[in-house]
């Protein structure tokens, strides 16, 4: 248990995390079945001189119409270092990746794994059934591309240990998640994948971890800007029964102790729709969700999104 206003010194978390750039390293391009916007995201390529500086929307914009003036929709800031550029044309979007007038200028870019990858569960997967035989083996309308059995957590004598699970957690590539897949005559359900809720704390939001987080550290107890001591806090000395929650804007505990954090971010993720926005249990539910649609659906309104089935099509 940690005391009010300190957060827990460590937290242990039981499902596979990994950076939004991780599945960039996939090298994987647009095909042609791919919905657009075709967006990538071009970043400065960190060589230690100014790498932590502001890449401006405009100096990349600058290279990208040398390259496809007009197969560009649309050029904005998507982060401190990151600009996405979107384009009309796939075999465009593709050729960005690797032109040369790119390293030339010092940039990089990706693909954005949220616009071609779609990770699910399926479950009761027997143990004599490895991950290479689930990469190699399973068909499925979209190719799976990685497969993690994931671990569940035993209790036993007062102790904690992982133990492999029948629950496998699998990555397709394509734009939405199949029905099922199948091995030898079997299918097996796929379900999508709602990752475990982080919290920061650092600036006490959710979403994110502290080694990731680019806002500046706020106090538990006031909420304003970190104090070099705890004891500077003007609101050191007030029980917890007064303090408030500005994560469910509630009395009695602190952000970090919030029992409701995470109801609303459980089901629906932060997305690159909602990132950075202010969050509280109903803006980040909806806003959440709308960025969760968007994303399953890009290029089309929110209303029409919400109503389709279009993400089960072809299965």
């Amino acid at each position: 248990m940690s005391t009010a206003g300190e957060p827990p010194a460590k937290v242990a978390l039981n499902s596979p995390r990994t950076r939004d750039g991780a599945d960039n390293n996939l090298n994987i391009t647009y095909d042609e079945g791919d919905i657009s916007p075709f967006i990538i995201f071009v970043k400065r390529a960190m060589d230690g001189n100014g790498g932590d500086s502001r890449l401006d929307p405009v100096s990349v914009a600058r290279v990208m119409t040398r390259i496809a003036n007009d197969k560009i929709t649309e050029v904005k800031s998507s982060g401190r270092n990151k600009v996405a550029v979107h384009f009309n044309d796939r075999a465009t979007a593709n050729k960005v990746l690797s032109h040369p007038l790119l390293k030339e200028s010092g940039l990089s870019a990706s693909i954005p794994a949220f616009r071609i990858l779609r990770t699910g569960v399926i479950k009761n997967v027997s143990f004599d059934i490895s991950e290479n035989d689930i990469l190699n083996h399973f068909t499925s309308p979209y190719k799976i591309v990685s497969a993690k059995r994931l671990n569940v957590r035993i209790f036993k004598d007062g102790e904690s240990t992982f133990a492999p699970s029948r629950t496998i957690l699998v990555k397709f590539r394509g734009q939405c998640l199949p029905r099922s897949v199948t091995y030898l005559h079997v299918s097996f359900p796929v379900m999508p994948y709602f990752p475990r809720v982080l919290m920061c704390f650092s600036c006490l939001r959710y979403g994110h971890v502290s080694s990731d987080c680019k806002s500046k550290p706020r106090c538990a107890r006031c909420g304003s800007q970190k104090h070099p001591t705890a004891e500077d806090c003007p609101r050191h000395q007030l029980p917890p029964c007064v303090l408030m929650c500005f994560s469910c804007l509630r009395y009695g505990h602190v952000s970090f102790d919030c029992k409701s954090k995470p109801r609303c971010a459980l089901r629906f993720p932060e997305t690159p729709y909602s990132r950075g926005l202010p969050s509280s249990p109903i803006t980040s539910y909806l806003l959440q969700l709308r960025g969760a649609t968007l994303a399953l659906f890009p290029g089309m309104s929110y209303v029409h999104a919400s109503q389709t089935d279009l993400c089960l099509r072809h299965n």
